[in-house]
């Protein structure tokens, strides 16, 4: 080799070599975390300096500020037991309600209110509404509570509900001064719902006191609503009631309406027929019976008659068909074997009765049709009859 190519060659190879070095000596600088800087060292320039140590003092500690005590519940103000009547055993009600029954009609109205708006027991306040009930039977109310029930009634301030069951303790109590009230209450209150409610338990009267002394007292005041009244609503309920109630001036109303010819007072003689399907005692006999006996057998009059007897169905109602069977002639055959084919026991014993030969008949026709009503009854074959 010649020395121009060795001296090329050499400095070729110190550069290359210079050129290595140089790109040794460079410092690279270490990836960082996540693109945050070290929390321990700072780098400049490729050169790391450890961070300062800084010495704070201890944080304080923030006093929390102490919770004051809540006040001891005061004692409940309610003087009323906070259990139900639900839930009560049922010698407890029975105590509570004994003690109520004894206090002053007054007090057990107040009780009847505090029931329901105090202790909010629906229970309770209808035990209470039939021993209000019960006082206003038993110990007849001065004028002053009445008109006290009365603002209480029409007055807007109570509930519907308790209104209501006021109107019910009227009906209850079916006496001649409560039952006055609630007729004054089912003609003159303003609220439909209510007067409806109040017509209904006049209605409900007839069912109280059916059968019973008092029902002859309540005849008048029914009878002077069915005449003063053109709603039908109230004049069916005064009919069921005269009807349950089935005095004879109370039946006699209601025959002489149901009997009025057809366009005269067609509302009045359908109420007034509904009436008389509800008649089933004895003391409505008479007027039936007059009517059986003067009207000819198959009128109208002598029809309905006929019918409202054999429903009373007893001994007083099945001795004057056959005082009336006895005096017939043959055009009652037919009205005979229906009532032959019998509903009740007095009607059977009255019905054999009169099969005895020594028991006058002014039709012999009219006892065989009785005859043969009764054999069918036995035989249970049913007879279609008036």
């Amino acid at each position: 080799m010649k020395t121009r190519d060795k001296l090329i060659l050499g400095i070729a190879t110190l550069l290359l070599l210079g050129a290595v070095a140089r790109w040794l000596l460079i410092s690279v600088p270490a990836p960082s975390n996540l693109g945050q800087p070290d929390l321990a060292t700072v780098s400049t320039r490729g050169k790391t300096s450890p961070a300062p140590i800084v010495n704070e003092p201890p944080a304080k500690a923030v006093p929390v500020p102490a919770v004051p005590a809540l006040p001891a519940p005061a004692p409940d103000d309610n003087p009323y037991t906070q259990k139900k009547f639900s839930e009560m055993p049922v010698l407890e009600r029975g105590k509570i309600m004994k003690e109520i029954r004894e206090k002053d009609i007054n007090a057990i109205f107040q009780h009847f209110l505090d029931a329901g708006r105090v202790e909010n027991d629906p229970m309770k306040q209808g035990a209470v509404q039939n021993y209000l009930a019960y006082a206003l039977r038993d110990r007849p109310p001065n004028p002053a509570f009445l008109k006290k029930l009365q603002e209480f009634i029409e007055s807007d301030e109570a509930s519907k509900f308790e209104r209501k069951m006021a109107l019910g303790a009227l009906s209850f109590a079916a006496t001649k001064e409560t039952v006055g009230l609630l007729i004054h209450e089912a003609l003159n209150l303003k609220d439909k719902e209510l007067r409806e409610s109040a017509v209904a338990c006049v209605r409900d009267v007839g069912d109280i006191v059916s059968g019973t002394l008092e029902k002859d007292d309540f005849t008048p005041k029914l009878t002077a609503v069915w005449f003063a009244t053109n709603d039908p609503k109230i004049m069916l309920s005064s009919a069921e009631s005269l009807g349950r109630i089935g005095s004879a001036s109370g039946v006699e109303v209601l025959l002489a309406a149901a009997l009025a010819p057809d366009g005269q007072d067609d509302v009045r003689r359908e109420k007034a027929a509904y009436g008389l399907l509800k008649v089933n005692q004895p003391s409505a006999v008479p007027p039936l019976a007059a009517a059986l006996e003067k009207n000819p057998p198959g009128s109208q009059a002598n029809t309905v008659a006929f019918r409202t007897l054999n429903q009373i169905g007893d001994k007083t109602a099945s001795a004057a068909v056959v005082k009336w069977l006895q005096a017939a002639d043959s055009s009652a055959v037919e009205q005979a074997a229906s009532w032959g084919h019998v509903r009740t026991t007095a009607q059977a014993e009255a019905a054999q009765a009169a099969l005895d030969p020594k028991v006058p008949f002014r039709s012999e026709e009219v006892r065989r049709a009785l005859r043969a009503g009764l054999n069918a009854h036995r035989a249970g074959i049913i007879i279609s009859g008036p």
